[in-house]
């Protein structure tokens, strides 16, 4: 329905040094967005879903800032890539 929105932040962990950018399982600060499953609130097509005619605005989670960084670490994930934190704009 167009008058029904969901804005849905994506869970995830949180990374505050380099040590925890790489030892956690599953990784919190990644270089790639993880696909959401299609269950819970994105299960469109389960009548016990509540939202499933809401449109939803998906806010995807890979940085380890808890939506709340703004800054680049001193630090690189195990990919060798700088560790950018930026989901404080990303939640405006």
């Amino acid at each position: 329905d167009e008058d029904k929105l969901l804005i849905f932040f994506q869970g995830g962990g949180a990374c505050w040094n380099a040590e925890s950018t790489k030892t956690q399982s599953p990784r919190a600060c990644v270089s790639e967005v993880v696909e959401q499953a299609l269950k819970g609130v994105f299960a469109r097509s389960d009548d016990r879903n509540p939202f499933r005619r809401h449109t939803v605005l998906h806010v995807n989670y890979c940085s380890g800032d808890l939506h709340a960084g703004n800054t680049v670490r001193w630090y690189s994930d195990d990919k060798g890539q700088p560790v950018e934190q930026h989901g404080y704009i990303n939640a405006l």
